[in-house]
This record gives C-alpha cells, structure tokens and sequence, in this order.
C-alpha cells in the first residue's frame, strides 16, 4: 500500500489510472523490504514507461495456494509475445520502439534475481494486450 501510495501521482500524471485489488489477511512472508521495494520500483516504472496512455494499471496482492501472489498489469505494445519471460535476460530492450525510453535493460533481470533469493518466483504473461508481472513468494 505505502509503495503504490508513493507512486500514485506518477501513475496520475502519466494518465494511468491505478485499480487495486490488495487482501486485508495478513501476509507473513519473510523477505529484506529494500530489495523487494527495488523489484516494486522496477516493476512500476516499467508500467509508467511502457504503458498505452491513457489506460489502467491493475495492482492484485492475494494469498492462494499457501502463497502470497502479487500481479502488476498494464496495457501494452510492442512486447516479445512469443516468449515474453526473455524481458528478464540482462540488456534486453524489446523491439526497437523501446530504445527511445532511458533504460539498461537490468532491471527486471535484476527484479528477478532478487525474487529468486528470496525463494520466490516472477515471471510475466502477455494477453489481449494486457502485460502481467506476476511475483510469488511462499508464506511463512
């Protein structure tokens, strides 16, 4: 709630409009916040660079299956849809429409990475025009 508060005028300006879905359970999950809090910038950044404006960013943290499970979307073009988990490979950019936006390309490669060390999982998924980050960490 505070990172999403944080970045809500960014989402404003940039014409998102923020849909969240966050469950009132409590979620014990044992993760170092600054690292997790890096994954959630990236992951929102990404949003306000790569999103179609104006349109809806969907934020849903729910517990299923002994896990907490948290999922970013926005409504996107030009993404690698046929395999669109390579947007974790360090330096990859997309397609060429992308090399206009200030990046390295590290930062879900790194996003991950820091998900991994904590036993938990990301991946991504492309539909309809809708491109979704999932992130899954195991409950304590």
């Amino acid at each position: 709630e505070q990172i999403v508060g944080e970045y809500f005028p960014m989402f404003e300006k940039e014409q998102l409009t923020v849909r969240k879905s966050i469950t009132e359970e409590h979620v014990p999950v044992c993760i170092d916040i600054e690292k997790m809090v890096r994954v959630y910038d990236n992951l929102f950044m990404n949003a306000l660079k790569y999103s179609i404006k104006p349109s809806e960013f969907f934020i849903n943290l729910e517990l299923k299956d002994e896990k907490a499970i948290l999922q970013v979307s926005n409504k996107a073009e030009n993404v690698p849809a046929d395999d669109i988990n390579q947007l974790f490979e360090r330096f990859f950019r997309g397609d060429k429409a992308r090399t206009g936006h200030h990046g390295t390309g590290l930062g879900l490669a790194i996003s991950k990475r820091i998900v991994e060390l904590h036993s938990g999982r990301i991946h991504a998924d492309y539909s309809g025009g809708w491109l979704r980050f999932t992130v899954e960490h195991q409950i304590d």
